[in-house]
């Protein structure tokens, strides 16, 4: 049997536009700075402070989404033939399906409980509108399917009841 590979979502290319369109923003407000350089009065002197700021403001957003797109990058859990592995940035840490005694569900977090570790699979992201809040879903294999799929795949896989809290 091939290995099951779950990755997060849509996330990923959201979080890479979104550092772009950090980046883009840093850029243009840094080509603004450089428009002041012949007269400099105390308006222009204010402006510039202000648009150094928000540059900098603009390109750690962007830093900071690239960061959160990496670790996201690095996230999978992979379904093997008798056992599961997580791989986040800490490293991989594999689990023997006959290991895990209970896996509980509350709302969107879930709790596994293999032997004397715990380990939480949480979603990565949210997609939000309104009052509404639904978690992003997964990238099985290349194709996208809802976040609560790796759960009832784990659960028949372990042979264990989903406990839901």
């Amino acid at each position: 049997m091939d290995a099951v590979r779950y990755r997060p979502g849509d996330a990923l290319r959201w979080l890479e536009t979104g550092a772009g369109a950090h980046r883009k923003s840093a850029r243009d407000k840094g080509r603004a700075i450089l428009k002041h350089t012949n007269g400099v009065t105390a308006v222009a002197l204010k402006e510039g402070v202000f648009n150094a700021a928000s540059a900098i403001a603009e390109l750690s957003k962007g830093a900071y989404a690239e960061l959160v797109r990496r670790q996201a990058e690095s996230y999978e859990i992979i379904l093997g033939e008798n056992e599961f592995t997580m791989c986040r940035s800490a490293g991989p840490r594999s689990f023997r399906y006959e290991d895990v005694t209970a896996i509980a569900l509350d709302r969107d977090k879930v709790t596994i409980t293999a032997g004397q570790t715990t380990l939480t699979i949480k979603p990565y992201a949210y997609i939000t509108t309104g009052r509404v809040k639904v978690p992003i879903g997964w990238d099985r294999n290349g194709m996208e399917v809802p976040y609560e799929l790796i759960v009832e795949e784990l659960a028949a896989r372990c042979r264990v009841e989903i406990d839901q809290t």
